[in-house]
């Protein structure tokens, strides 16, 4: 599922010693570097003049306050980024009169998240031989 266009910024601190320092995006770099290669360019935001407990503020801004984003809204979004999975599971469902919202109604499937599942399991057995 690698997409170097949909690769957010890296999060960096120039500290005073000139240096560059990782605070958010390791992960990602180290996903991009093996998928691209080395020389392999990403945008970072760049923070100057941080003290030590502003930078672990930031670190923890970007990855335990941060709310999560509803399963529903992914599928609504990834639906318009042309995702192939989603984009068939919501042909599938309204072939059959239904929607899909962030919660179940009349004529609604709110359960996003086991559409997913069950599209998953069905990709995995149109694989299998035989």
């Amino acid at each position: 599922m690698w997409d170097p266009f949909a690769l957010l910024p890296a999060i960096v601190a120039l500290r005073e010693d000139g240096r560059y320092y990782l605070l958010d995006g390791q992960h990602s770099t180290e996903v991009a570097v093996e998928k691209e290669g080395p020389d392999f360019l990403r945008d970072c935001m760049v923070y100057e003049g941080l003290s030590g407990e502003q930078e672990a503020k930031l670190f923890l801004a970007a990855n335990r306050d941060r709310k999560a984003v509803k399963p529903f809204d992914i599928f609504r979004v990834s639906i318009t980024a042309g995702d192939p999975r989603n984009t068939r599971i919501l042909a599938e469902v309204e072939s059959c009169d239904l929607g899909i919202s962030g919660s179940t109604s009349a004529n609604k499937i709110g359960a996003v998240q086991a559409l997913t599942a069950l599209a998953v399991m069905d990709e995995k057995q149109a694989r299998r031989p035989g």
